[in-house]
């Protein structure tokens, strides 16, 4: 096996190697621990699958290009108070007919969902949210050939 420790202030953590022995492209069975007020637990369970893309590759990117033009996402208010969110999506590819958004927590706990319907290459709602706790969220668009995410916080 292959140990990497990363200290992250935080559950966010962006994987990325540039040693061996792990082989782009390649999907690997991993096992990835957090260490959370004081205890170690398992991230995933015993094992999660990772996928590794090459140096400075993006594979969402590339199925971006595909499926909207511009990827131009705005959320406000943010900071948020976790009541009502405005959401507006411009740039998806005309045979986009619905996006589904869902919100998660920083655990990955998904706290609200929708399918919606695009027009026209756009996507302008205002999502009814909450109540949500105070925090950060992620915010999921995600099309037949992509997902985007979006950050935004709750304050109260």
């Amino acid at each position: 096996g292959f140990v990497r420790y990363m200290d992250r202030p935080s559950y966010i953590c962006l994987l990325s190697w540039t040693q061996l022995p792990l082989v782009a492209g390649t999907t690997y069975d991993v096992q990835v621990d957090a260490f959370v007020n004081g205890t170690w637990t398992g991230f995933c369970g015993p094992s999660c699958q990772l996928t590794i893309a090459g140096p400075g590759s993006r594979p969402e990117t590339r199925m971006a290009e595909a499926t909207m033009a511009k990827a131009d996402v705005h959320l406000w208010p943010n900071p948020n108070t976790g009541e009502r969110m405005n959401v507006q999506a411009d740039g998806f590819d005309a045979s986009v007919n619905t996006v589904a958004i869902d919100v998660l927590d920083l655990s990955g706990k998904v706290v609200h969902t929708r399918t919606l319907p695009v027009m026209h290459g756009l996507l302008n709602t205002v999502l009814d949210l909450g109540p949500l706790d105070n925090g950060t969220y992620l915010m999921r668009f995600s099309t037949r050939d992509h997902v985007q995410v979006e950050r935004f916080v709750v304050q109260h």
